[in-house]
């Protein structure tokens, strides 16, 4: 399931309307081998990133762990690291591990407004001036779990639950070149818009 998709999304529309415009964003996401892959867990970031700020003007990303194949197919595994620049001036990195032991899920998302922590637990909102208006979310407990159960919950209910859009199936391809160390680095993000 979509960080975007869950409960503490929802809460934080109110406080990223007050943000204003996103100067930057921070998505993390950690799991381990047995609850997410690596690209589900990119697949989420880069929804998050662009449902927040658009499509990137340049991307680049580095894999670690256990090395590729030459297969595009073929699943990508380990550690990502993804920095992007976006036209209005905004930045964004993703860091995602499917080799990180436990559950974590946290984006922070920098603004004129302020400052949002946003996790699968909750959402915190602090001001320019460094006053919290809503109280950090924990992280101490979290597990795939709760997350999985609210979706399927939702399936079997016949409720919508929000899908990754095309475009951040596009940013997560982008990044794959990037990752291969037998690659040309280059910073080129292919948009819908070149199709």
């Amino acid at each position: 399931p979509l960080l975007r998709g869950g409960p503490a999304f929802l809460a934080a529309a109110g406080c990223i309307e007050l943000l204003g415009d996103v100067h930057c964003i921070q998505v993390s996401a950690t799991a381990g081998n047995h609850q997410a892959s690596l690209h589900a867990l990119l697949v989420d970031a880069a929804d998050l990133v662009v449902h927040l700020a658009g499509m990137p003007d340049e991307v680049y990303a580095a894999q670690s762990g256990p090395a590729m194949t030459s297969d595009p197919g073929s699943e990508i595994c380990g550690h990502l690291t993804s920095t992007m620049r976006f036209a209005n001036g905004c930045t964004a990195s993703i860091t995602v591990s499917d080799g990180g032991g436990s559950w974590i899920r946290r984006a922070t998302v920098l603004g004129e407004g302020g400052r949002i922590i946003l996790t699968d637990d909750g959402v915190s909102w602090t001001d320019p001036e460094g006053a919290a208006q809503e109280a950090p979310p924990s992280e101490a407990h979290a597990t795939a779990g709760a997350p999985s159960r609210r979706h399927l919950l939702r399936l079997a209910q016949g409720m919508s639950t929000e899908q990754p859009g095309t475009d951040a199936a596009l940013l997560c391809e982008s990044l794959r070149p990037s990752c291969d160390p037998r690659q040309v680095e280059q910073c080129l993000l292919y948009t819908s818009d070149a199709y």
